[in-house]
């Protein structure tokens, strides 16, 4: 048995912006803007290859917080290093709140995520590849 497929035509009116083809236009930030009205704690965790920013803000009638930002070591030493921020959340306690420093001390920290991240290229590095793409071009 062979069924026919109409397209779907709206009830009503169609509304400007909306239906096949129409793209969001609502701020990204419209939630968190009404969310800090009211009491919350936000946890924001910015990655690249080679930072990591942790912020941990607490608003209830004050906006209280404290955030960390560590940097891959460079050379031939491995690992991160934090240059700016607490070591540790628990020290943060009297203004974040010992709920949220201890919270904040179980979040992992992401060097899986970081590793995958491309690294920012150099312009040596893109004066390379678009020589070999021209090379690769011509033969």
């Amino acid at each position: 048995m062979q069924q026919q497929l109409q397209a779907a035509t709206p009830a009503g009116p169609q509304i400007p912006g909306t239906g096949p083809g129409a793209e969001a236009n609502t701020p990204a930030v419209a939630g968190y803007e009404r969310a800090m009205s009211e009491c919350s704690a936000t946890i924001t965790m910015h990655v690249t290859h080679d930072a990591v920013i942790v912020a941990a803000v607490l608003n209830m009638g004050q906006h209280r917080g404290a955030s960390q930002r560590w940097e891959r070591r460079r050379g031939s030493g491995q690992g991160w290093r934090l240059v700016e921020g607490p070591r540790l959340w628990t020290d943060e306690e009297e203004r974040i709140s010992p709920e949220l420093s201890d919270f904040m001390e179980g979040v992992s920290f992401p060097f899986a995520l970081a590793n995958m991240l491309p690294r920012k290229s150099s312009a040596a590095a893109a004066e390379a590849i678009a020589q070999a793409a021209q090379e690769v071009a011509h033969g």
